[in-house]
């Protein structure tokens, strides 16, 4: 029996982020092959993704618009980060219907809401309509319209999050596929397994520091956080290396998933 899979494709994985707008295209074909050669195998249907690395990062950044429209400047910077996010999406976009995968771009920011930072209103029936014709949707993390504060970013982990939550066909597997071979404690040694109490101890022991590039999301603790939530409503995660070729592949046609658990 087919699966529903969520697989986020992380920014420092599929650009470099010490430098501004550029993408790693021979990293995205890779992982595109590596999913495109699983679903021969195994059918499953995908929900993909794609961080924002250092496109719209770098915008973000300087416009501050996590924080909403807070600088003269905040509401054209607003588009500016939108533009950026998209852009990286459709470059994702092209590759994987290059290597077979019929994928269309949903843009968050077209489906979603918020109110003083919060998710308001999401409208998932598109999305859900793509899978039932066995086409997949390629989301990212975007600036999303806020009510009171002008603009808001969802990550692509909080997107993925949110859909979760508001489909009637939850995934069984979500996958976060980054540039790092897991969750690392204080002493640099791969951790297996997180629940909330060893993410209170990770976080009291100094081991999920913040990111050292531009990262308005709040990188890897705001991950597991997220993360956990989808935990306690039964949907297994995995954070993995996606830099070791054939760690994808792994994760999508095998019980012995290489990475990190994030369990309830």
């Amino acid at each position: 029996m087919s699966r529903l899979v969520q697989i986020k494709l992380g920014g420092s994985l599929i650009t470099d982020k010490s430098k501004p707008y550029t993408s790693r295209p021979e990293v995205i074909r890779r992982l595109a092959i590596e999913i495109s050669q699983a679903q021969k195998i195994t059918g499953d249907q995908y929900i993909l993704g794609n961080g924002a690395g250092s496109f719209a990062h770098t915008s973000a950044s300087r416009y501050d618009t996590a924080n909403g429209f807070t600088t003269e400047e905040g509401k054209r910077g607003y588009c500016i980060v939108q533009f950026d996010a998209t852009t990286l999406n459709h470059m994702c976009v092209k590759i994987f219907m290059e290597e077979g995968i019929d994928t269309i771009s949903i843009p968050p920011s077209s489906i979603m809401t918020a109110t003083s930072g919060k998710l308001d209103s999401i409208f998932v029936n598109s999305i859900q309509q793509l899978i039932q014709k066995n086409i997949t949707p390629f989301v990212f993390g975007d600036a999303i319209s806020d009510k009171v504060r002008g603009s808001v970013i969802f990550s692509c982990d909080q997107v993925m999050e949110y859909l979760s939550k508001n489909m009637k066909t939850k995934p069984s597997l979500i996958l976060s596929v980054g540039d790092f071979p897991g969750v690392l404690d204080e002493n640099n040694l791969l951790v297996k397994e997180i629940d909330l109490k060893k993410f209170d101890l990770l976080s009291k022991n100094g081991a999920l520091k913040p990111p050292k590039t531009k990262d308005v999301t709040g990188g890897m603790k705001e991950k597991i956080r997220t993360l956990l939530t989808l935990a306690q409503i039964g949907i297994e995660t995995v954070i993995l290396d996606g830099r070791e070729e054939g760690n994808l592949f792994k994760a999508l046609t095998q019980s012995d998933t290489p990475g990190t658990k994030i369990i309830s």
